[in-house]
């Protein structure tokens, strides 16, 4: 369970999804819940570059969806687009003794990836000390980085309006802890799965060996038709294949997709396609709501129910 308690969980991206859900033990129930298209190029996520072209603008959407609850006050969970932060895995040859050397080859191995120094980018970093194929035996680092002017326009946004930030992440990461049991138990008894994630025009491939991260892609997709299902698997294939010139995806057992164009039938045609046991991670509570807008609203349900 978290140790914060938000009001609010909210997914800024092409579209600004509030929701507010009250929580009784293991047990929550959705109070109400808001969805708004966000203008054209309003927010282009980037972990480098400002994200929020017009500060106002993007303002006045927030006090359109989150002022008809009356609540000028709260706390809030916040979910951001993945492509606003720059995730990446780098195995260790060893882990330095200090916690100071750690975090120091740690800046370094971003900072060589982003090719950017880190002196204004706020950066957190986890020891992935179980060893996996990927990584040939050795331990890894999973790192996140963000341009603290980026995650400022964001939390300033919301402190201007009266809101509280708690807890901020990227979308994946906060689904990835809402199914986290699911995933588990799904996958069982080896963990070796892989889940993927289509949000704000981008998806996310994260790959587990025996039930770590291994790997992680974050790309956008590029052209009006790429979005289609043959484009969706296309994407899919290609990055696994990319993966497999690096890791070991004979070992990989089940596919886990979610997000946005995601059904069925694409789940179908995903396990007759590639050999592995395919799963929609459907998640539907609200009867009267569409699939599509269950699909932007369940980043801010994740992140406001927590783990």
């Amino acid at each position: 369970m978290s140790l914060f308690s938000p009001e609010i969980g909210l997914h800024i991206g092409k579209t600004l999804s509030a929701i507010q859900v009250k929580r009784q033990g293991g047990r929550y129930t959705i109070q109400r819940y808001r969805i708004l298209e966000a203008p054209h190029d309003l927010i282009a996520p980037s972990p480098l570059e400002p994200n929020i072209r017009d500060i106002e603008q993007f303002q006045k959407r927030l006090k359109e969806l989150l002022y008809p609850w009356e609540m000028k006050k709260a706390d809030v969970a916040l979910s951001l687009p993945d492509l606003a932060v720059k995730v990446a895995i780098f195995p260790l040859e060893s882990v330095p003794k200090k916690r100071e050397e750690l975090e120091q080859l740690a800046r370094w191995r971003m900072e060589q990836s982003l090719l950017y120094p880190l002196g204004d980018v706020q950066f957190s970093y986890q020891l992935l000390s179980r060893s996996t194929r990927m990584t040939d035996g050795k331990p890894s680092l999973l790192t996140m980085a963000i341009k603290r002017e980026i995650i400022t326009q964001y939390e300033e946004s919301l402190k201007g309006l009266g809101f509280q930030p708690v807890v901020v992440n990227i979308a994946s990461f906060h689904l990835f802890n809402f199914f986290h049991d699911r995933l588990l138990k799904t996958s069982g008894p080896n963990h070796c799965f892989v889940v993927f994630n289509i949000q704000d025009q981008s998806f996310t491939l994260m790959i587990f060996q025996k039930g770590m991260l291994d790997f992680i892609l974050v790309k956008r997709f590029m052209g009006k038709d790429s979005m289609d299902p043959n484009g969706i698997l296309q994407a899919l294939k290609d990055s696994l294949a990319f993966y497999g010139e690096r890791g070991d995806a004979s070992t990989l057992s089940h596919l886990f997709l979610m997000g946005e164009s995601i059904d069925q039938q694409l789940a179908k045609q995903a396990s007759a396609e590639m050999n592995l046991k395919t799963e929609f991670m459907e998640f539907n509570p609200i009867a009267s709501m569409s699939a599509p807008d269950m699909a932007a609203l369940t980043p801010a349900l994740a992140a406001g129910v927590g783990i």
